[in-house]
């Protein structure tokens, strides 16, 4: 494994010790099945001595996994909350697009209607100069 000048991390590993590091725990699983299934059968419970009896590291394994479990419950949990947040943030996207559509619909009426008052009164103006001048 090799380090990158200057950088805490991340590290840089060659694909071949990956691949001999897979090998080695798949090896090291498929043991641990053999020897599973070879182990034999008690009839009695209470002859189970202290072999049988959980091991720390498969405590603090179930310990891990609850925790894990934890988390992933916690993670859907604000999902769910970021989803709704989202639609509601959608609808009222939509709610001021319309809105705004109809703003606009209005602004242009008032506009037009504004325009032909000017148009309109732009020429009795002008009559009412020319009555007034003569032309």
């Amino acid at each position: 494994m090799s380090r990158v000048e200057g950088v805490l991390g991340p590290w840089r590993v060659s694909g071949r010790s990956v691949k001999d590091m897979r090998e080695r725990r798949e090896a090291a699983e498929a043991e641990t099945v053999v020897s599973q299934d070879a182990a034999p059968l008690r009839d009695n419970p209470s002859d189970a001595g202290p072999s049988d009896a959980p091991s720390d590291a498969s405590e603090q394994l179930s310990e891990g996994v609850g925790e894990i479990r934890e988390k992933a419950e916690e993670l859907l949990r604000q999902i769910e909350r970021l989803e709704g947040r989202l639609e509601t943030a959608e609808m009222q996207e939509i709610t001021l697009r319309e809105s705004l559509r109809r703003e606009k619909e209005h602004s242009e009426a008032l506009r037009a209607e504004l325009e032909a008052e000017r148009s309109r009164r732009g020429e009795e103006g002008r009559g009412g100069w020319r009555r007034l001048f003569g032309g």
